[in-house]
């Protein structure tokens, strides 16, 4: 498909246009990252990002770049085309890498669409910054369990089942693309509709994070802390397994193909989100509701039971909902990482 043949340059291009850019400040500057050893001064790219702020580079540099890449599919060679495919690509992998680090290398908890999160980024009221030490020990830390983190590593688990697919098939087409974009669009809505349900629970205009409440879940009051989070935790991997075994029984288990992988998530995201959602509304103890609620006790109140404020361009009302969903993103490795997989897809097509 020779109409393709670019695409790897052009999703490379974007992605090293748009972190350069630097638009939501989620690379942040030599000041903000916590490195004694001055290692991160080294990466280069830092010193290029306050020449990208400017509106009138970035659109000068989209136009060259769409013009090259035009004129690349037109005269190009396939020898060139591979050339440039596979330079861009790398340096997009090495800025990749880079900006990572770096995003991680703060302790800012505010949570970012673009870049892949690896510590856990709390959609919970800022005020519980200034609370005492003692209701702090309630909280889940950073370095002991997040059920967040736990999503992320069963989200990268469906990722690699899904491109295994591809590879086993030969399969590597236009529509392999679309299976990455829909399995990251089912594990959003997951997320959305979970904790969306959660907001009719309280009177506030924050958007409760799921996985607050699946801490919860977890965590049982018990005297026995550690004890206590193991039940919890088997009991909601117990949950989980009995949700693959039955998409693996109505779809790989016939054969492992791209289509019936995708069937399998499909599955799985369906049951478990009913099961949470269930447990959320009938079946649940409510002292899990209620130490969720806890973590959001702050913020201007409702209007009304139905105050979805889905308006994510105003300050003021989108905020709430701008939170938990930049943070259900971050949980799925952010944008910029799916940028990049399918930069590296593409480049089989």
């Amino acid at each position: 498909m020779k109409e393709l043949n670019v695409i790897p340059f052009t999703l490379s291009f974007l992605y090293i246009l748009s972190n350069l850019r630097n638009y939501d400040n989620s690379v942040p500057t030599v000041n903000e990252i916590d490195s004694k050893g001055g290692v991160y001064e080294k990466l280069g790219f830092i010193s290029l990002i306050d020449f990208f702020q400017s509106n009138t580079v970035m659109i000068g540099f989209l136009i060259l770049g769409t013009l090259f890449s035009v004129i690349l599919e037109i005269i190009g060679n396939k020898v060139v085309i591979k050339v440039f495919n596979g330079l861009f690509l790398t340096i997009a992998i090495i800025m990749f890498v880079s900006s990572t680090i770096m995003y991680n290398s703060t302790n800012k908890k505010d949570c970012k669409t673009t870049q892949l999160s690896i510590k856990r980024k709390y959609s919970e009221d800022e005020e519980k910054d200034t609370e005492d030490k003692e209701d702090k020990e309630d909280k889940i830390k950073l370095d002991t369990f997040d059920s967040s983190v736990g999503y992320t590593f069963v989200y990268i688990f469906g990722l690699i089942l899904l491109i295994g697919s591809y590879l086993k098939d030969k399969s590597i087409n236009k529509i392999s693309i679309l299976y990455v974009i829909l399995y990251f669009i089912l594990g959003l809505l997951f997320q959305l509709f979970t904790s969306f349900i959660l907001r009719f629970f309280h009177d506030k205009k924050s958007w409760p994070s799921i996985f607050t409440y699946l801490d919860e879940f977890i965590i049982n009051n018990s005297r026995n802390e550690l004890f206590s989070r193991i039940i919890g935790m088997v009991r909601l991997l117990l949950i989980l397994v009995s949700c693959i075994f039955v998409g693996y029984n109505f779809s790989i288990k016939k054969s492992f193909s791209v289509n019936n992988v995708i069937k399998m998530i499909s599955i799985i995201y369906l049951i478990f989100t009913a099961f949470i959602t269930s447990w959320q509304t009938l079946l649940g103890d409510g002292c899990i509701m209620d130490r969720t609620m806890s973590k959001y006790t702050t913020g201007d109140k409702r209007s009304g039971p139905i105050d979805i404020n889905f308006n994510i361009f105003n300050e003021q009302w989108g905020k709430p909902f701008k939170n938990i969903l930049y943070c259900s993103i971050g949980n799925q490795l952010g944008i910029y990482f799916h940028l990049l997989l399918m930069a590296m897809i593409s480049i089989f097509i």
